[in-house]
């Protein structure tokens, strides 16, 4: 039969700290490992290097990649427009 661990701050000062540490950490992996995307636009030959997004139509986003590439989205319908 197992014990129970002491919770006396007497013998153990910074439990307090130590489970806040690890309830902390615990949500930040649950970020960590969500699901944050959507589908991946992947028409792009070399890696997107800059993103820009039209603050007055949130339809709209444009990416560039490294091989001087850009793509106009339409993110709704998540295809390239041109």
């Amino acid at each position: 039969m197992q014990r129970a661990p002491s919770t006396s701050p007497v013998l153990h000062p910074f439990q307090k700290a130590r489970e806040y540490k690890r309830a902390l950490n615990s949500a930040k992996l649950e970020k960590v490992f969500a699901k944050p995307f959507i589908c991946a636009m992947n028409d792009h030959s070399d890696g997107i290097s800059v993103m820009s997004k039209n603050r007055f139509n949130l339809v709209d986003m444009i990416s560039g990649s490294a091989d001087g590439e850009i793509i106009f989205w339409n993110i709704p319908e998540r295809r390239p427009i041109f």
